[in-house]
């Protein structure tokens, strides 16, 4: 997409009402204004909605600057979200925005070059990451979860990835929910795993290897989002012994436990529910059983995020075996329902005072 001297001419009139607090402008009269202020310089512009809206995506990747929405005279109207942004225009923000450009224009050229490995497993995120690099107008076609994803803390993402592609041993400082403290560690990283809008570090934690007993090693999975720091370690890598794709072939998301094996897992699912699990399987290992189509089965290690999906369904899904599931999970509903009725208790209590 090339830069001329009409789109900073758009950016430098657009700044102009989207700073100005005393009037309102909606589509329309942005259009106007745009069209009337380049007549004035000498230019005939012809601007679209979308041209605007790819403008306004501009503004804010550049400039950091969030352009939001608001009713005026039943109209829509948009404007800085902060009442005393402005930019004052000059020669630099139109070098500013070149660069942007020309930066988006190699993401663009390299993306296309990787789409031929589109269908290989490890490379099934491009096709969404098209769809985000085309996805910058103000109304998007396509809308992605992000959850509460805060970029900053994907700070690192890049550092670890080429790490992992060197083989190089890191040293990394962070925090833990479970020590609920801060840890270091020397480690050798072997992958980058997105779920559940978090991406974690799986890697081989140095001083911790396998236990004489344990048949596998234990690899630990460090949240991104709880990391503060992170440099080379004078300390030599160590390479993992099996395949790293299937050390998460078992389970539903990145927990896996010391030398626990799969078990065999039916749930009985609701009528209403199934199709939403037919047509979106929870694992690999999903499928019907033969006498009893509202029966799912799954050859998994139970874990915290297994549990967590089946507790997402509630009363819709129900576990069949393994019977000491069934048992955890029969105990923490009457616990729910003991807090509901506490609740209630309380509630009736507080009303007669």
């Amino acid at each position: 997409m090339p830069t001329n001297k009409n789109q900073f001419l758009r950016y430098r009139l657009l700044n102009e009402c989207l700073s100005n607090t005393m009037e309102s402008y909606s589509m329309e009269d942005l259009i106007d204004y745009l069209e009337e202020g380049s007549c004035n310089e000498g230019k005939d512009l012809h601007v679209s909605r979308r041209t605007i809206y790819e403008d306004f995506t501009t503004l804010k990747s550049v400039f950091g600057v969030e352009i939001e929405r608001y009713k005026s005279r039943g109209k829509t109207c948009y404007r800085y979200e902060d009442p005393d942004f402005y930019i004052p225009w000059t020669k630099e923000e139109d070098e500013k925005v070149k660069e942007l450009r020309r930066n988006f224009n190699k993401l663009q050229n390299f993306v296309t070059k990787l789409e031929k490995f589109e269908g290989v497993p490890m490379f099934d995120w491009i096709s969404e990451f098209r769809l985000r690099l085309n996805n910058n107008s103000m109304a998007p076609i396509v809308v992605f979860e992000s959850g509460n994803l805060d970029v900053n803390k994907l700070k690192f993402l890049d550092i670890l990835y080429q790490a992992i592609l060197e083989h190089k041993t890191l040293v990394i400082r962070g925090r833990s929910f479970e020590i609920q403290g801060d840890y270091k560690k020397i480690v050798s990283p072997y992958m980058l795993k997105q779920y559940n809008c978090r991406w974690y570090l799986i890697c081989k934690v140095h001083n911790s290897d396998k236990d004489p007993d344990s048949k596998h090693t234990i690899l630990e999975c460090l949240p991104l989002d709880r990391i503060d720091e992170v440099c080379d370690a004078n300390v030599r890598y160590k390479e993992y012994e099996d395949n790293i794709n299937e050390y998460y072939e078992d389970v539903i998301g990145v927990t896996v436990y010391k030398d626990v094996e799969p078990e065999l897992i039916k749930l009985r699912v609701a009528d209403a529910t199934l199709p939403y699990i037919l047509t979106r399987p929870l694992h690999g290992s999903q499928r019907q059983d033969k006498d009893n189509p509202n029966i799912v089965i799954f050859d998994l290690i139970v874990n915290y995020e297994l549990k967590s999906k089946i507790r997402s369904y509630g009363s819709t899904v129900e576990v069949i075996e393994p019977q000491w599931l069934r048992d955890e999970f029969k105990k923490e509903c009457m616990l729910m329902l003991n807090n509901y009725q506490n609740f209630n208790n309380d509630m009736c209590e507080d009303e007669k005072k």
